[in-house]
Formats: C-alpha cells, sequence, structure tokens
C-alpha cells in the first residue's frame, strides 16, 4: 500500500480492528472452554491511568495471587490491567480506541476449601503520564469488586466498590470460607493489609 493515500489509510484501520477483534474473540472463547468455579473481578473506570491489583490469598494463607504471582494452586489471574498501557490502542489515522473496560479477573478453577482473602492494592495512578506522588491521598479511583459463583450457573455473591486514594494503598475487600461442596460463607475481611507479608519480605514498604 502507498503511503499518504486516503484510502489505503482508512483499510489500514479497518484491519488493525479487525484483528484486534478477532484476537478477543479467540481468547474469550478459549477463556470459556476452561473450568471455573468462581470469577473474581475488580474494575475501575477506563478513563482513568490506574494500576490496581488484584489480590487474592486462598489457603494455607501463604502465597498470594496477583501480577508477580499468577497461578497459585487453583487460583489463575487471567487479566492483569496496568492502566492506559493496556487500555489504549493507537490506529494508525491517529485515533484512539479505548478497551470497554479496566478490570483484573481472577479464576477459581477447582475446590480447596479453605479460607480466602481478597485485596485490591493501587500500584500507580497517572496523570498525563505522570506517576502521583507517594504522599497523594486525595486520588478518588473508585474500584467495584465482585464474586461471581460460575457452577452451576452463575451467581453473584458479593459486591463492594471501594475508593483507594494513595498509591500503595491496599483495602481488604473480603473474605470467604469455601466448604468442600464449594459454598462460600463470607466473614470479616483480615485487618491486616494482604499485601503487607510480601511487600515487607521483600523491602518494598
Amino acid at each position: 500500500m502507498a503511503h499518504g493515500q486516503p484510502t489505503s489509510t482508512c483499510s489500514c484501520v479497518v484491519l488493525v480492528v479487525v484483528i484486534t477483534m478477532i484476537g478477543t474473540r479467540k481468547a474469550d472463547d478459549a477463556g470459556a472452554r476452561l473450568k471455573a468455579e468462581y470469577i473474581i473481578t475488580a474494575e475501575w473506570s477506563v478513563d482513568v491511568d490506574a494500576d490496581a491489583d488484584l489480590w487474592v490469598v486462598p489457603p494455607p494463607g501463604d502465597k498470594p495471587v496477583f501480577y508477580q504471582s499468577r497461578e497459585v494452586g487453583c487460583l489463575h489471574l487471567d487479566r492483569d490491567s496496568r492502566g492506559f498501557i493496556d487500555n489504549i490502542i493507537h490506529l494508525p489515522d491517529g485515533r484512539i480506541a479505548k478497551s470497554l473496560t479496566a478490570k483484573e479477573t481472577t479464576t477459581m478453577r477447582c475446590i480447596v476449601p479453605g479460607r480466602y482473602d481478597i485485596g485490591v492494592h493501587l500500584y500507580d495512578h497517572r496523570t498525563n503520564g505522570i506517576s502521583a506522588a507517594r504522599n497523594a491521598d486525595n486520588l478518588g479511583l473508585k474500584v467495584l469488586v465482585q464474586v461471581v459463583k460460575v457452577n452451576p450457573q452463575n451467581e453473584t455473591v458479593f459486591t463492594d466498590e471501594i475508593t483507594l486514594d494513595r498509591p500503595w494503598q491496599t483495602i481488604n475487600v473480603a473474605s470467604f470460607d469455601l466448604d468442600a461442596e464449594g459454598h462460600a460463607t463470607f466473614v470479616d475481611a483480615t485487618l491486616e493489609p494482604i499485601t503487607a507479608r510480601y511487600y515487607s519480605s521483600r523491602g518494598a514498604m
């Protein structure tokens, strides 16, 4: 294709969009074929350049599932969102396309009885590409957290919206006890931030 031709530019745009749609459909189809018991999500506005990390700690409680540890036992971090890095697509004609949602997803693919803890950690929050200062305390990022029981049919068993105001803040959103039949009983969330043990052991806090 010759550069500078209006018709050629249009064709490139269509090609990019089609490839993106096909790639997404294949990923969705593959995910649908995988067995799932519960799906845990954290979602925020796609218009905010934020990197909020979903953390889930399965039994026995010594290792979390998050972006640096994507699979522990039956839990898998299936989708990680780093903000505009992942949610903004630059088209050849200069236009910008956005993902439909900014969302992190962790899937439970089998049943392991015990206590599960869920939290959300604000890793980064950017304005015009510049990260917020660590002492910022009014960012107001609203994150919707949901737990959906998939088997035998979809049922939302937990929903809560939290607000993260500063970088590296962690909010423990929920805890539940899972029995051998896969039934979840929600209890008070643990008090200590679920990120504390992991980050403190690495000198990151």
